[in-house]
């Protein structure tokens, strides 16, 4: 096979050519070489056959077999496309996405991670496309466009695009929400070892009215969660020792634990909870220097709830106090992200300072109107 293959190669058949480059870049029959299967692959391609210009851009891209040239790989990648060999499409977004080996150009970048998602059926542009759409990031915001693409993904088995059609069936967001196909993508997500996914699980067995009857396998996703270095699970587990749910008898010394080790890993509802623990002395000796710092942690990563709550101790003299345009600023932010007690507050201190117009809008807005 190898033999026949080499002397229909030498010989100047390009797709012999392009099978000899495969053999040396795989090591079938032969020792691997990257050095052997470019000098195939490039030769092959001076043929014009597409595949072997798409595999010579990413040898000069990945510098395997040849110094890695980002100029060149784009030559290469542009010489496939010409030749309408999808592979080389999402190739050629991530050098319009990156600028690499051409000036950076998202309007391109798009339109080649579009033909991959469409023409190649690539199941990670797919997936990219949704991600764009749902978060407007190239395109408009579009979150029936972003299903529609996680879907098409999902389908293929992507991990990503399975937690994230999920997700947004949980929320109801592009499509109706359905807990039930929220829990189907969560699990298929999950077999593929998405951590989210179990703590996702998790969540919705332990509080969704529709799920009840699977209570109790909530405890054993969170807690494999968990184990996978979840953040969300982690403080999950800490809200159900917090609240005693699930079964489990109530710890507060436990449910600050877990808060701490989630806090450790940038997780901001766990920082506001254990603002809330030292506040009260839940758990901890009541501090409320300490519990001012996590309120601070929690706030500087936009847990609006926090600043609520920094106002509130600076105003009752628990903290030594803010400066007037920090708390003012807090109180704003909060009463903007919708506590209904912030509005009040801000609403009082508004009339106090003579601008009765403005106070009565957030009268209004704190009692829903």
């Amino acid at each position: 096979m190898f033999l026949r293959t080499l002397n229909l190669a030498e010989s100047g058949l390009a797709s012999a050519q392009l099978d000899l480059a495969h053999i040396y870049k795989e090591g079938l029959y032969v020792e691997k070489n990257d050095e052997l299967a470019y000098e195939w692959f490039l030769k092959a391609a001076h043929q014009g056959l597409a595949e072997a210009e798409c595999r010579l851009g990413d040898c000069f891209y990945d510098g395997e077999g040849v110094e890695k040239d980002a100029d060149k790989a784009f030559f290469w990648y542009s010489k496939a496309a010409e030749h309408d060999y999808p592979p080389a499409y999402y190739s050629l977004y991530l050098c319009y996405r990156f600028g690499e080996g051409t000036d950076a150009d998202l309007e391109k970048a798009l339109h080649y991670c579009i033909l991959s998602a469409d023409k190649l059926d690539f199941d990670y542009a797919q997936f990219l496309l949704g991600t764009f759409y749902a978060g407007g990031e190239l395109v408009e915001l579009d979150l029936e466009r972003a299903a529609y693409w996680y879907e098409m993904a999902a389908n293929q088995g992507n991990a990503e695009a399975q937690f994230a059609l999920a997700q947004l069936y949980e929320d109801g967001r592009g499509v109706e929400a359905d807990i039930f196909e929220a829990e189907r993508w969560f699990l298929r997500a999950a077999e593929q070892g998405v951590v989210e996914a179990f703590t996702s699980l998790g969540y919705i067995y332990w509080t969704h009215k529709d799920l009840l009857d699977k209570q109790g396998e909530a405890l054993n996703y969170l807690e494999e969660g968990k184990r996978n270095g979840s953040d969300w699970a982690i403080y999950y587990l800490g809200n159900v020792h917090y609240h005693g749910e699930l079964g489990v008898t109530r710890n507060l010394k436990e449910a600050v634990a877990l808060y701490r080790k989630a806090a450790a890993k940038d997780n901001p509802s766990s920082m506001y909870m254990l603002g809330e623990c030292y506040a009260r002395g839940n758990g901890v000796v009541q501090d409320y220097a300490a519990s001012a710092h996590w309120y601070g942690e929690a706030a500087e990563r936009g847990y609006y709830l926090a600043k609520w709550e920094l106002y509130c101790l600076s105003r009752d003299k628990k903290i030594k106090a803010l400066s007037d345009i920090d708390s003012r600023n807090y109180l704003v932010e909060a009463a903007e992200c919708g506590v209904g007690e912030a509005q009040e507050e801000l609403a009082r201190l508004l009339k106090a300072e003579g601008k009765m117009e403005e106070a009565e809008i957030w009268l209004k807005k704190a009692s829903g109107l």
